[in-house]
């Protein structure tokens, strides 16, 4: 993107030097070297746009019951000596969880319609949808809940896409997301995208599992990206992506060939095996030694033992939230985004964050963002809860 933009700065400079009229529609300069087939790179940008995709605002929507541990723990006949060596792995002290009366695509609708009112954003200037969901909707397996969302919230217009699943399939809808405003941008147009992901988690708990029942909760995530001008975002200034194949996986949907049900299973030892894995490699995605140790990074939420291996690992602040919302799946770093700006900017307004996911399908997807302007306003409007 900067060799672009010293290109472009390069070709303006010399329209001038030779007295030419130039302008971002159209260079006499640059139609002369792409007459002589002059290979030029040009970011074709509307006057007072900002260069980079932007997220403009967030919105969550967990689970309606609040579960607590020491209930779960009462069930499963598990003491206080147990329960206290589970939670110094877990973190968790309150889950998430869905309703009997609630849907995976009602807790989307809920949390794009927040993202929208946050951001001042009408349904209509949305230009499309990514989603990310491991969990079908109320009726169906097929169409998934992203069709169900988009019914619901009114959106009648543009592509949705449904991106990756489990852990880090939040940040793989975000990624994609990111890419589409890249082109955007390239060519000029101002489009407005939703990025969703959630799961209901609970629906595939083994009760009998002490691995997965005190940390897992339901919730579904949201926020929107754009290639619009606004004063108060976070600018996305890089994101990449990669595969991680050297580690068996830590959590798996298996099926129960007794009753047919299908238990969310995790691997403790994995887990640690995984986050071994994504510290180095993160820095890595960005041709870095180390993050630089003044940002923050938000991260999807293991669980705390996951993430104390992950701050040693990249030596800087890692953000939890596990303690209030549990480990919600591919929603873990919305939540995380929406609990820092909403709790945290007011004492750091100038943070740059690293948004960050891994998980069993062994994906990691990281971007950097960047604060402009009054940062609360992403979460300003609505609290966490339902909103229609």
């Amino acid at each position: 993107m900067q060799l672009a933009e010293i290109r472009w700065g390069a070709l303006i400079c010399l329209a001038i030097s030779i007295g030419l009229p130039c302008s971002t529609s159209a260079c006499p300069t640059e139609l002369f070297l792409r007459s002589l087939n002059i290979a030029v790179s040009v970011r074709r940008v509307v006057p007072g746009q900002s260069r980079v995709p932007k997220i403009i605002g967030v919105g969550i929507r967990p689970g309606r019951i609040e579960t607590r541990v020491e209930d779960i723990a009462l069930q499963m006949g598990i003491g206080r000596e147990e329960l206290s060596r589970i939670l110094e792995r877990t973190g968790t002290r309150v889950l998430p969880r869905m309703a009997p009366s609630e849907s995976p695509e009602e807790l989307a609708a809920d949390a794009a319609m927040m993202a929208l009112n946050n951001a001042n954003w009408k349904i209509k200037d949305i230009h499309g949808m990514f989603f990310s969901s491991s969990s079908p909707s109320r009726h169906y397996i097929v169409p998934g809940p992203a069709r169900e969302t988009a019914s619901l919230i009114g959106l009648r217009n543009g592509n949705i896409i449904t991106a990756g699943q489990g852990c880090g399939g939040g940040m793989d809808a975000f990624y994609l997301a990111y890419l589409q405003v890249l082109r955007d941008i390239q060519q000029g147009k101002i489009r407005t995208y939703l990025v969703i992901s959630g799961d209901h988690a609970s629906s595939k708990l083994d009760p009998t599992d002490k691995n997965t029942a005190f940390l897992l909760g339901d919730g579904f995530g949201a926020v929107i990206i754009t290639s619009a001008d606004v004063p108060n975002c976070y600018t996305i200034d890089d994101m990449a992506s990669r595969t991680i194949y050297d580690y068996k996986y830590a959590l798996i949907i298996t099926k129960d060939s007794a009753d047919a049900r299908s238990f969310f299973y995790m691997t403790g030892p994995a887990v640690v095996k995984l986050v071994s894995l994504v510290g180095p490699a993160i820095p890595e995605l960005f041709g870095l030694d180390r993050l630089p140790l003044d940002d923050v990074m938000i991260p999807h939420q293991p669980s705390l033992v996951g993430l104390q291996h992950l701050q040693k690992r990249t030596r800087i602040r890692v953000y939890s939230v596990i303690e209030r919302w549990g480990n919600l799946v591919g929603a873990s770093p919305f939540f995380a985004l929406h609990d820092w700006v909403e709790h945290e900017v007011n004492d750091h307004p100038n943070k740059n964050l690293w948004l960050v996911a891994f998980g069993a399908e062994g994906r990691l997807t990281a971007g950097r963002l960047r604060p402009h302007g009054n940062i609360q306003k992403l979460v300003g409007k609505e609290s966490p809860h339902r909103l229609h």
